[in-house]
Order: C-alpha cells, then sequence, then structure tokens
C-alpha cells in the first residue's frame, strides 16, 4: 500500500483506491474457489469489479499525474 501512496496521510487517491480494491477481489476471490455457491460474495465480487474498472478508466482519463 506504501507505494501507491501519494502522501503519508494519503487515504482516497486513485491509485491507492485500486490497489485496495485490488486486495479485496483476491481476498474474494479465493474465498469463491472454496465456496462455489456463495452468491451474494459473487455478487459483491461484481459490484468491486466493477468500481475498480471505473477508478482505472478515471485515472487513464485524467492521466498518471495524480
Amino acid at each position: 500500500m506504501a507505494q501507491f501512496k501519494t502522501h503519508e496521510n494519503d487515504s482516497g487517491s486513485s491509485p491507492l483506491q485500486i490497489a485496495l480494491y485490488t486486495k479485496r477481489i483476491e481476498a474474494l476471490t479465493a474465498h469463491l474457489l472454496a465456496n462455489k455457491k456463495d452468491v451474494h460474495c459473487k455478487r459483491g465480487l461484481q459490484l468491486l469489479l466493477g468500481k475498480r474498472s471505473r477508478h482505472m478508466k478515471y485515472l487513464k482519463k485524467v492521466g498518471t499525474d495524480e
């Protein structure tokens, strides 16, 4: 996480948010591999994938000067 922070108290920049989403997606993916019928978890994973995708699209549009 420290490599994505823009300053010491950073908690909301786009690169950091994308990194946080990625860690949560990895955890949910591991959970779903063990619990294939967990529909609620699957929906949460899909929502996180959408959020991360939108953040990445925004970062690409604005540029990496953040």
